[in-house]
């Protein structure tokens, strides 16, 4: 493995703990919002998550993980699997959601 491996798994690490720390607590968008942007997601799915999670914030709507399936219809092969290896990401809390994001 070379660093460059292990620096995609670190980032991979970082994107899925910020949307499982969503996940878990769907305000914390609020604390990622002012400078975290989709496109600092490499995955998809992590990118889906981060917007739609986002919109449904600014429009005051209901964001859990059952409605995160929604946008991750054609996204992912596997939503439900991503969804909770995003969540098991975290250790089970939603706490470090923001220095996650920050070093992305």
């Amino acid at each position: 493995m070379n660093i460059y491996d292990i620096e995609g798994d670190y980032k991979n690490s970082l994107e899925t703990a910020v949307v499982g720390a969503l996940l878990i607590e769907p305000r914390s968008v609020k604390d990622m919002m002012g400078f975290l942007n989709a496109s600092d997601f490499d995955s998809k799915g992590c990118a889906a998550v981060y917007t739609f999670a986002m919109d449904k914030y600014t429009k005051g709507e209901t964001f859990d993980p059952v409605i995160a399936l929604e946008c991750l219809q054609g996204v992912v092969s596997e939503p439900e699997k991503f969804l909770a290896g995003c969540m098991s990401q975290t250790g089970g809390t939603w706490v470090n959601g923001k220095v996650h994001a920050e070093k992305l």
